[in-house]
């Protein structure tokens, strides 16, 4: 039983982490790549956005580790629930990376841009808006869709294994609906709810789902069950 119970409480330290390594990149990174003159900030300021890209490759292994984490748990209840919560997160990781590499690049443009000054600034320019539409409008939408999509399943399975509050697995569940109706339908057609910093708005009630549900299991571990049971036995 001590296995599983610790296994939980690994998973909400990744899950906690996860959320904190994106806010401290994105607090790092945001202010320096939406600045008016870009171009001539970011080389200067390459130390704070190479600082804010490897919080968020820590990210991206905090992803990861969940995710390796909870494949076999998810593969004693269902190999089709499982493998989709792999794949969907996998994908996510690739998108998160993608995302990643743009404000490097944006760093050696940024340096070239200041050296050659005003000559062939529209150059430039347009390569640095293609690359931060790629992060931006690009890469994060699309994390946006596959994240709520690796969720539901997730949320489905604590639901109905009980291996957490009934109200965490219920609210992450809502919450990832939303994101992916806010992503996939509403913005498709010019009624999205808004966004913050290029974040949906409706990823606030997921964002602190799993800050939550991080800190519970942190705290409490997992919640005893038979499928609990089961596992912890498979395991020794």
């Amino acid at each position: 039983m001590q296995s599983i119970k610790n296994k939980g409480r690994i998973l909400g330290a990744l899950f906690l982490g996860v959320m904190v390594f994106w806010f401290i990149g994105y607090v790092l990174l945001d202010p320096i790549l939406n600045a008016p003159e870009y171009l001539t900030t970011i080389f200067p300021n390459k130390s704070k956005i190479t600082i804010g890209v490897l919080f968020e490759l820590i990210e991206v292994a905090g992803v990861l580790g969940i995710t390796y984490l909870l494949y076999p748990v998810l593969k004693k209840h269902s190999d089709s629930l499982a493998l989709g919560y792999f794949g969907f997160r996998v994908f996510e990781s690739m998108m998160l990376i993608v995302a990643i590499l743009c404000p490097l690049i944006l760093i050696t443009l940024s340096e070239q841009y200041i050296q050659v000054g005003t000559e062939d600034a529209s150059y430039f320019e347009t390569l640095g808006v293609l690359l931060k539409t790629t992060r931006a409008d690009w890469s994060l939408y699309v994390l946006a869709f596959f994240h709520p999509l690796a969720a539901l399943p997730l949320y489905y399975f604590l639901h109905k294994t009980k291996l957490v509050p009934r109200f965490l697995s219920i609210w992450g569940f809502l919450a990832a609906l939303l994101v992916l109706i806010d992503q996939s339908f509403l913005e498709s057609f010019g009624l999205g709810l808004g966004r913050i910093g290029g974040n949906p708005i409706t990823g606030i009630p997921m964002g602190l789902n799993e800050i939550f549900l991080g800190i519970w299991l942190m705290i409490k571990g997992f919640n005893k069950s038979t499928l609990f049971f089961e596992l912890d036995h498979s395991y020794k």
